[in-house]
């Protein structure tokens, strides 16, 4: 593996090393709760819409194999520009010397 790619593995434990650090150490529980929670219960509308936009329904052909490709493209692009918009990320050196400080791993 290239030295500048990093594992999804990686992407995912820095992702909720970071939901840890915007909620209080009292409430971790919950937030990864509510974190897993909605991943679920959002798998299957994410699924079901690249299904139709896919194969379309009814008589509706829809619009071929890239376009689920290309709306998660999208969102993707969004979500990362959201959060670099969020005052915590912008000070991400100062986060992980945090988590460090606390002993767990980054």
């Amino acid at each position: 593996m290239p030295k500048n790619k990093m594992p999804r593995r990686v992407w995912v434990l820095r992702l909720t090393s970071f939901l840890g650090y915007l909620s209080p150490s009292q409430q971790w529980g919950s937030a990864y709760g509510l974190y897993y929670a909605v991943i679920g219960v959002m798998a299957f509308p994410a699924s079901f819409l690249a299904g139709v936009l896919w194969q379309g329904i009814g008589t509706w052909d829809g619009f071929g194999e890239g376009a689920p490709f290309m709306l998660g493209a999208c969102t993707a692009i969004l979500a990362a520009l959201l959060l670099m918009l969020h005052p915590a990320f912008k000070n991400e050196r100062a986060v992980e010397n945090e988590v460090m400080e606390r002993g767990e791993p980054i």
